[in-house]
């Protein structure tokens, strides 16, 4: 699945200078596409785990409770969690 991924990463990088990321560590998705001055946003539902991870990303987008996401915390608690990563 890896190779699959690495491949569809270089196809999107040939189109756009921006991507999202949801699956695990987004470190080398985030040097691959910083490499061509893009950037890259990363899902991140609490600071722990994957939030640690998601530190490698440009930006963070906070995952939360608001009806219809998968978050499991409120915008205002992952928000403060976050805010120390110092990412927007």
């Amino acid at each position: 699945m890896y190779r699959t991924v690495e491949k569809w990463i270089d196809i999107a990088l040939e189109r756009a200078f921006v991507l999202r990321h949801s699956l695990g560590n987004p470190k080398w998705v985030v040097e691959r596409t910083a490499s061509v001055g893009g950037i890259v946003y990363h899902d991140v539902t609490e600071p722990s785990g994957r939030g640690r991870r998601s530190t490698a990303a440009s930006r963070l987008i906070a995952v939360n409770n608001v009806p219809r996401h998968a978050g499991p915390k409120s915008p205002e608690v992952l928000l403060d969690e976050l805010r120390p990563f110092g990412l927007p």
